[in-house]
């Protein structure tokens, strides 16, 4: 399949999806909280960045 040049690394177009796929879900997971607890969806997007952020293992 496509091979993308990222910071001079090649990486295959389906990793990047699936990379994709688990910010969407994990935003998405996290709006649905904070709109049900009536806090500002802004907030869960950051929770969000701090879950999938670069200190943390991969999660797939």
């Amino acid at each position: 399949m496509g091979m993308y040049i990222i910071f001079h690394v090649a990486v295959p177009i389906e990793q990047i999806l699936q990379d994709l796929a688990v910010i969407m879900i994990i935003a998405s997971a996290m709006t649905l909280v904070f709109y049900r607890l009536r806090q500002p969806i802004v907030i869960g997007f950051i929770i969000a960045g701090v879950i999938i952020g670069p200190h943390t293992p991969p999660l797939v």
